[in-house]
């Protein structure tokens, strides 16, 4: 069984790095928190740690400090709980779980590729949210034709707002080290933090690095040098 998954608190809206590579989907997001008018479906997609979890769960929680219901499930724990319950002949289950919150988000939607039975499900969530005037967020990694095999069906059962963040440049992941940095409680030279933006691709090597850091400071309670984060890095 796939582990329930629950958004992270940590994301918010007000802590993600804005830059012209993902602008576009900071103001989506956005204009999605303006419930009453919104009438379509929002899916973010790009390449894996461009931003694109940050922001679905930020969206989520700032739904949740509205007074809304959210429910945040990848697509393998969706595809899971439909053939648990059609199995055991408890799909009023399914349909109460999904069909019932004010946001449904699903993320790793190209993992339905190829399970048409899960698909037509997926399609009557839509269906049966968007009678009851609630709204659904995609998440894909990667490009959409390319990845979604039902691409076509998907779009014909919703009006679907498609945004693309794409990977970060340098000045935007060394705001992103310096923002991690803060709320890891880290203390590191300027030196330090450029390096550690220079040697990572994405924000996950990023967070990957300055744990390596944090996990350091806390055995050895050593200040950590330029010189010394530079060797534990290296080993990654």
């Amino acid at each position: 069984m796939v582990k329930k998954q629950t958004l992270n608190p940590n994301y918010r809206l007000d802590n993600f790095v804005v830059d012209k590579t993902n602008i576009s989907a900071y103001i989506a997001i956005q204009d999605f928190l303006k419930v009453e008018r919104v009438n379509y479906s929002l899916i973010l997609h790009g390449k894996p740690a461009v931003g694109k979890t940050h922001l679905v769960h930020a969206l989520g929680n700032s739904f949740q400090e509205l007074g809304y219901s959210v429910l945040y499930v990848s697509c393998e724990e969706f595809m899971n709980d439909f053939g648990y319950n059609l199995r055991n002949h408890t799909s009023d289950r399914f349909r109460e779980k999904y069909r019932t919150n004010d946001l449904l988000i699903l993320d790793d939607i190209e993992y339905m590729n190829d399970k048409e039975q899960t698909q037509k499900e997926l399609f009557y969530t839509i269906k049966a949210l968007k009678n009851l005037n609630k709204k659904v967020i995609f998440v894909c990694n990667g490009s959409l034709k390319k990845e979604i095999d039902f691409y076509e069906k998907l779009t014909s059962r919703t009006v679907l707002l498609k945004v693309k963040l794409k990977i970060q440049k340098p000045k935007t992941k060394l705001k992103i080290v310096k923002q991690k940095m803060k709320s890891m409680r880290l203390m590191l030279d300027k030196k330090t933090l450029m390096f550690i933006a220079k040697n990572s691709k994405n924000s996950y090597i990023i967070e990957g690095m300055l744990t390596t850091l944090v996990v350091y400071n806390a055995m050895y309670k050593n200040k950590i040098t330029y010189k010394k984060a530079r060797k534990l890095l290296a080993k990654l």
